[in-house]
């Protein structure tokens, strides 16, 4: 009985030790698997913020890569709207100067300044992304300029001017602690996130153990000498005085980030053993513990099947975005690609044109009949230029760069401009041109320019795709109780129609619509997206109405603030005066030779003393030594702008009348605008230049004037 009883002690016992160690190694694959299931959603998280802020770095970088001009103030724009998503801020930096600023939008500077040299990672992260191409994220260090521990995503690009810049995305590393996983943690369960010079930049709540000291050697050992790309599980010490002696640690690397991983510890599992008279209920704990895992392993089953579908679920999303964005990303180049081969030959087509009429004027001086080839000539610079306008104004909707000049204007004086204008493009068509407006015309407040170029826009089209009968342009206008004025222009044509599906695209930049014959008019589409943009900023709208074989009307709807009754009436544009005292002087501040000649052409030609200079500090030399009567100035000059020329030229108390003189005016703040004396536009036009400069060398000339 007593052997008996020993051998079903000590099966038991056995059973019992067995039992007890299955369920321990299973307890520890099972602690197991869930650390590495953790440290794999914490790293995807991770993953995921690391694939988005190179995503956000590619998008600044490519932005810019098909700009003609590389305009680091745009790019500053850009890089602020894109770091207000994804958080951090952007630096951009001369390969060759990293302590040079161009711009830092962490900061309130918004012009280039220095800071002491940066970190040795940075200047590292840039050279591997110099050498390689590609965007590199940088280990953790302390930014000279931020003063704060930072991580960067850093690439380097050529811009147009052949130089190569550094962009760099910068984060405060403490968006990893935020980040890291705990919703699964036990007590004692601890994660970390480690750079690829094994420092921990980021950990979860609650540490007051090793992870507050060095990571220990073996635990860098193993993951030194550990597969790399693969995750690892591995067991050691802790550091002294902690809550457990031993710990098991799960380790997953970072696919977006190499040499980065994350890692969980939890304290490792034993088994404390009791004594002999406690056997037989261990093991009736032992079976009760090891159906309660059992059921648990069910569980623990059923949730990570769960997560599993949600994960499949996830990534599907994922992929049909990332589908999405490259459908999308695919039509934007190939419209891109045929915007760039309609641009090129709408540009090339008024050149050549121009170059012939040049070559054959030699030939045409033989026969005296040279003037019928410079108009030629003078056709297809004015079709580039309007096309160069087009493609300005829309390069400045997209930049929010855009300004309207409103002032007092009679709006039945600007339609008779307009129509002035299209008279003559309507006998060369051989079409009827009908006007129909009231004659009691309002005094209101807008931009005439804008308000000329979109009637211009629609009159042009209007000609361009009627064949015969007639053109109409007709307005009506109401003055309300609240003192606005609310006006309708229409644009009617006898033309072929425009189908009900093709209205909607019409206002979409390099849309042109075919005639019924196929042929397609020439054109690179901008007029209507342009015009539709110019009416939206001033309140107002586009609306067209077509039936094919009956013609189109375009309606362009405004409403206008009245100006002030006690304004006078609009004068007449007064005749240029023609007769100009002798010994008047103008100052020519000009950097581009060709111009400046031409300048000086039409001013001795008009026998005026002309001198040129083509730096601001000449201009400064010439005026201390002669008193000019005018002084044209270019604002962008080589060693100064022109807003520093003119301060330093009032500075010295120059009595001279001063204009700017640019192709870009709207440039000019109104603060700037303000030191000048007028305002001239290089449009090509030689009278508008005779009359301006008339106007202000003439004894009656008024004491300030603006010509755009």
């Amino acid at each position: 009985m007593l052997r008996a009883s020993l051998v079903i002690g000590f099966t038991t016992l056995l059973a019992a030790l067995g039992l007890s160690v299955l369920t321990i190694e299973w307890q520890k694959q099972q602690q197991n698997a869930d650390l590495l299931a953790l440290a794999e959603r914490t790293a995807t998280g991770l993953d995921q913020k690391f694939t988005i802020w190179k995503t956000a770095l590619a998008a600044l970088a490519e932005s810019h890569a098909m700009v003609e001009d590389f305009d680091i103030d745009i790019l500053r724009r850009e890089a602020q709207r894109i770091t207000e998503e994804v958080g951090g801020w952007a630096v951009l930096m001369p390969a060759d100067d990293l302590s040079q600023h161009l711009f830092n939008t962490g900061l309130e500077q918004t012009t280039s300044f220095r800071t002491a040299y940066p970190a040795r990672a940075m200047a590292d992260t840039a050279a591997k992304s110099h050498a390689s191409g590609q965007i590199e994220i940088s280990d953790v260090f302390f930014g000279q300029a931020s003063r704060k521990f930072i991580v960067t995503v850093v690439q380097v690009i050529t811009a147009s001017d052949g130089k190569d810049y550094v962009v760099a995305l910068c984060f405060d590393a403490g968006v990893f602690t935020r980040h890291v996983e705990t919703a699964a943690l036990r007590e004692g369960d601890f994660i970390s996130i480690t750079d690829a010079s094994d420092r921990i930049v980021g950990r979860s709540r609650d540490i007051d153990d090793f992870f507050l000291r060095p990571v220990p050697q073996w635990f860098l050992n193993e993951a030194v000498t550990s597969p790399p790309g693969l995750p690892t599980v591995t067991e050691g010490t802790g550091a002294e005085g902690v809550k457990a002696s031993r710990y098991v640690f799960a380790r997953h690397p970072l696919h977006a980030a190499p040499g980065w991983h994350t890692a969980v510890a939890t304290p490792a599992p034993y088994l404390v053993m009791g004594s002999y008279v406690t056997l037989v209920p261990m093991l009736g704990a032992f079976l009760v513990f090891g159906s309660l895992m059992t059921l648990e392993a069910a569980r623990r089953r059923g949730i990570s099947l769960r997560e599993s579908q949600a994960r499949a679920d996830h990534e599907k999303r994922l992929r049909l975005d990332l589908e999405q964005a490259l459908d999308r990303a695919q039509k934007s180049e190939a419209t891109r690609i045929n915007m760039l081969g309609v641009l090129g030959h709408e540009m090339r087509t008024p050149v050549l044109s121009a170059l012939a009429a040049i070559r054959m004027f030699p030939e045409n001086l033989k026969r005296q009949d040279a003037r019928g080839r410079l108009d030629l000539a003078e056709k297809g610079l004015q079709a580039l230029q309007s096309l160069i306008d087009d493609i300005l104004d829309l390069t400045r909707f997209r930049a929010q760069d855009f300004r309207l000049n409103p002032s007092p204007f009679v709006l039945s004086g600007l339609l008779r401009e307009v129509a002035d204008i299209a008279e003559p493009m309507a006998e060369r068509h051989r079409l009827a041109f009908r006007l129909d407006w009231p004659t009691d015309a309002p005094r209101v407040i807008g931009d005439p320019a804008r308000i000329r170029q979109i009637l211009l826009n629609l009159l042009f089209n209007a000609f361009r795709y009627t064949r015969q009968g007639q053109i109409t342009l007709t307005a009506s206008w109401q003055e309300t109780e609240n003192g606005l004025c609310r006006i309708q222009i229409d644009v009617t044509d006898t033309g072929p129609g425009i189908p009900v599906e093709r209205i909607d695209s019409l206002f979409d930049a390099s849309a042109r619509v075919e005639q019924q014959n196929g042929n397609r008019i020439n054109g690179l589409g901008l007029g209507l997206v342009i015009s539709k943009k110019l009416a939206e900023e001033m309140g107002g709208a586009i609306t067209v109405q077509s039936r094919i074989g009956h013609g189109s009307s375009f309606r362009l709807a405004l409403c206008l603030p009245l100006a002030a009754s006690q304004l006078p009436n609009r004068p007449e544009p007064a005749a240029a005066p023609t007769g100009i005292p002798a010994g008047k002087s103008v100052l020519v501040v000009e950097d581009n030779p060709l111009q400046a000649e031409l300048v000086s052409e039409v001013l001795k030609g008009m026998g005026i003393k002309t001198q040129i200079a083509a730096l601001g500090q000449e201009a400064l030399a010439a005026v201390s030594k002669t008193e000019f009567d005018v002084i044209l100035i270019d604002l962008g000059l080589p060693d100064m702008t022109g807003v520093d020329l003119i301060r330093q030229l009032k500075a010295k108390g120059s009595p001279a009348f001063h204009i700017a003189f640019s192709a870009n005016i709207a440039s000019l703040d109104p603060e700037e605008q303000t030191l000048f004396d007028a305002m001239l536009a290089k449009t090509g036009n030689i009278s508008a230049l005779r009359q301006a400069i008339a106007k202000v060398v003439t004894p009656a000339a008024p004491a300030r004037a603006t010509d755009n």
